[in-house]
């Protein structure tokens, strides 16, 4: 009797943990509206690179640093360049560099599809990816091009 007992709380604490490890990633958008920055970082930790990023314990090179508006346009842009980040901004103040020089981002937009589960970057749509709410961060991995995004969110 006393076995079977302990059988059933060590069951009840088994899952509890599992449910607990769940909630902080996954893959749902619900009560997510507004990307305020997306990173794109290199995922190879041999790349030699000025700007860094830190994710999951390790600096990987930062390739993209994006900041959004409400309305999911850009409004700064950091491009890698050799002296690291270049940026561009969508209303520069003096001596910055305009975003009217990088004319396909002016029309950048980015939405959240919160009832299908989707990412949204112009004709693009992402569907795989992890949600980690305690960071408020979602991370999607392609593979193809050996990139990783990162986005923040509110």
């Amino acid at each position: 009797m006393k076995n079977l007992e302990y059988l059933k709380i060590s069951s009840f604490f088994l899952l509890l943990i599992l449910f607990s490890s769940c909630e902080k990633e996954n893959s749902k958008l619900n009560g997510i509206s507004l990307i305020t920055n997306k990173k794109v970082i290199i995922h190879n930790k041999k790349v030699n690179a000025t700007e860094l990023f830190l994710f999951n314990d390790y600096n990987y090179p930062l390739e993209r640093d994006i900041d959004f508006n409400k309305n999911g346009k850009i409004t700064k842009i950091g491009k890698s360049a050799a002296e690291g980040l270049v940026y561009y901004y969508r209303n520069p103040a003096k001596r910055q560099l305009n975003l009217n020089l990088i004319e396909k981002y002016l029309s950048f937009e980015i939405k959240i599809d919160t009832i299908n589960h989707l990412i949204i970057e112009n004709r693009d749509t992402i569907k795989s990816f992890k949600v980690n709410r305690s960071k408020k961060i979602i991370y999607s991995e392609n593979k193809k091009t050996n990139r990783m995004n990162i986005y923040s969110f509110e």
